[in-house]
């Protein structure tokens, strides 16, 4: 049996941060709002994403992404072990 962890979302970006590293490499750390209308309401879920590449991404913007989910684990600052889960974005549709 093959596994598979892939994701396709379409959404607005909220909260967006770029960094610059060397050779111009860029990553940018987005929040993605995904409505999802169930009976006669509209629950919004905020998606953690990062994408390194050149697309320009903004907040309000409207996209489409394709990736895998992801999950990080850390030890914050009370010595509580956290776990974090992102998008990985490999392409922007």
């Amino acid at each position: 049996m093959k596994y598979i962890n892939t994701i396709e979302l379409a959404g607005i970006v909220g909260t967006c941060k770029e960094t610059l590293y060397q050779e111009n490499r860029r990553n940018v750390r987005f929040s993605l709002a995904v409505d999802a209308a169930e009976s006669n309401t509209v629950a919004t879920t905020w998606f953690n994403c990062s994408y390194w590449g050149n697309s320009i991404i903004e907040k309000g913007q409207s996209i489409h992404i394709k990736g895998r989910m992801e999950c990080r684990r850390y030890t914050d600052s009370e010595g509580k072990e956290r776990v974090f889960y992102e998008v990985r974005v490999h392409s922007i549709l």
